[in-house]
């Protein structure tokens, strides 16, 4: 999906995963930031779900999300068509791969677009255990020209190029029922459909991550996916804990609603009442369980190849300060290159203003919707 030119534009971000669907309708001109006009979420629950009950729930929750962003956009007086919806899928529902492909010539060819093209099929054509009926997506992640990375190879002389393929792939009952959400939403919407990880690499990529290396915590609903990033390669784990099994950690019986507002007043240090106290103490009493969970497959990765000290932690906005600590305890550090806590960073940190303004609550849909334009910036 191209997004050139001046003239403006509306397009729509579906941000799914097991549990919640997030939706941000955005105005597109062909030049970042992108302005996001109205946003949606689907309702937030401490109800357990089997991976059948997501599955079945999720199409009427992206409506659920989809109803309040449309009410909002032409509440606004917006009245541009929404021709265009980056569905971006997370993990465990979309599982992502990177393939490398290369080839080597005589003497210094000039490179051309049809060159990485042929790779790039030849990279699915021999994947392992890729099944062409689960296909999300297909791209190329990395180009390099003689053992360089190049952004632009075309037009440029190498004598050997090599291409790092990102592959992603989705069960054809949750794409099924995502796609029947959405367009119950967007009826005439063209389609893109992306995976989670995508959307964070770009990020980091363009963003302020110090290096190459770095560690992403992205925390859903019910699961969290830990990936540990190295360049183009990266090793993940999904881990079966996240904003809903943490919120039912701490609730005590009470509405999830009031917990996160309990969260929010805490950080402020605006609450003394028996329910922040209590809330507070459960935070204590959950910190050694969380990390003893994370701590396991943040382990297992780093016995291969240690993890990097910097961490992208994407989460519930009123999560974040508590988990931004939690990671950057010293019980990490024996994970880590340096064998010194994280450095946690989140996306409003690594500078998501750049390519998004209007403000959006919800760090996994701010990321989602940032990659409308980042992807825009690629093929201009």
């Amino acid at each position: 999906m191209h997004l050139t030119g001046g003239r403006e534009r509306a397009v729509a971000v579906v941000d799914v995963s097991p549990g919640s669907a997030s939706v941000a309708v955005l105005s597109v001109s062909g030049h970042s930031p992108a302005n996001i006009i109205a946003t949606g979420h689907s309702k937030l629950t401490l109800e357990e779900r089997t991976f059948k009950q997501a599955t079945a729930q999720i199409g009427g929750q992206i409506q659920e999300a989809g109803k309040e962003a449309l009410d909002a956009y032409t509440k606004n007086g917006h009245r541009t068509p929404i021709d265009s919806v980056y569905i971006v899928v997370h993990a465990p529902w979309a599982t992502t791969q990177t393939i490398r492909m290369g080839e080597k010539y005589g003497s210094d060819e000039v490179i051309r677009d049809a060159m990485v093209g042929k790779l790039a099929q030849q990279a699915l054509a021999n994947a392992p255990k890729l099944d062409r009926a689960r296909l999300l997506e297909a791209s190329v992640l990395r180009v390099q020209l003689n053992g360089y990375s190049t952004v632009e190879p075309a037009g440029k002389y190498a004598h050997a190029i090599d291409i790092v393929s990102l592959v992603s792939e989705c069960d054809p009952a949750v794409r099924s029922a995502i796609s029947a959400g959405v367009g119950q939403v967007f009826p005439v919407a063209k389609p893109a459909w992306r995976s989670g990880i995508r959307s964070l690499m770009m990020l980091a990529r363009e963003s302020a991550v110090p290096s190459r290396h770095y560690l992403i915590v992205d925390m859903g609903v019910d699961t969290t996916h830990v990936i540990s990033v190295r360049g183009a390669a990266f090793e993940q784990r999904v881990v079966p804990e996240g904003v809903r099994t943490i919120l039912s950690r701490i609730a005590g019986g009470k509405p999830p609603e009031d917990v996160l507002t309990s969260l929010r007043m805490l950080e402020r240090d605006a609450c003394s009442t028996e329910a922040c106290e209590a809330v507070q103490k459960a935070l204590v009493l959950a910190e050694p369980e969380l990390v003893r969970i994370f701590a396991d497959p943040i382990g297992q990765m780093a016995a291969t190849r240690r993890a990097a000290n910097d961490l992208l932690l994407v989460t519930h906005p009123d999560l974040e300060p508590w988990l931004g600590r939690l990671f950057s305890r010293i019980d990490f550090s024996q994970f880590t290159v340096t064998t010194l806590p994280f450095t946690v960073c989140t996306p409003s940190s690594m500078h998501v203003d750049r390519w998004i303004s209007g403000g959006v609550a919800d760090d996994s849909l701010a990321v989602a919707s940032a990659l409308v334009p980042l992807e825009a910036a690629v093929t201009r």
